[in-house]
């Protein structure tokens, strides 16, 4: 429930004219009123987090070895880092992300776009 109330947040933040001090006072006295107020610590905690994937790039690599390649490929999609996190989930391939572009070249993707033409 707290990423549903960060996403929020972080989209009235993205309108033009957004008065920051009122949206936290809106938001305080909804989570007051619906006896919520408890959960402003884990939506600000959401907040920081979704903030900083929209501004922090990042490479995913299911394999060590295939880090190197990974990490040319996302440059040339233009999305540049330094280091690439190793994901098992992935099964081979890369998958790059930065704001909310994401460029999958993973066995994941290959095995879910498969999945989704048999069962469709």
């Amino acid at each position: 429930m707290e990423k549903a109330y960060a996403q929020a947040i972080q989209k009235l933040l993205k309108e033009p004219h957004a008065d920051e001090a009122k949206i936290v006072k809106n938001l305080v006295s909804h989570l007051e009123a619906t006896g919520k107020l408890k959960m402003l610590p884990r939506i600000n905690r959401e907040l920081k987090t979704l903030l900083a994937r929209e501004l922090k790039p990042s490479v995913e690599v299911a394999h060590r070895s295939e880090a190197d390649q990974a990490l040319k490929e996302a440059a040339k999609a233009g999305i540049h880092t330094e280091h690439a996190h190793i994901n098992p989930s992935l099964i081979h391939g890369w998958r790059a992300r930065q704001g909310s572009t994401l460029v999958d070249h993973s066995g994941k993707r290959a095995l879910i776009d498969l999945y989704r033409r048999i069962t469709a």
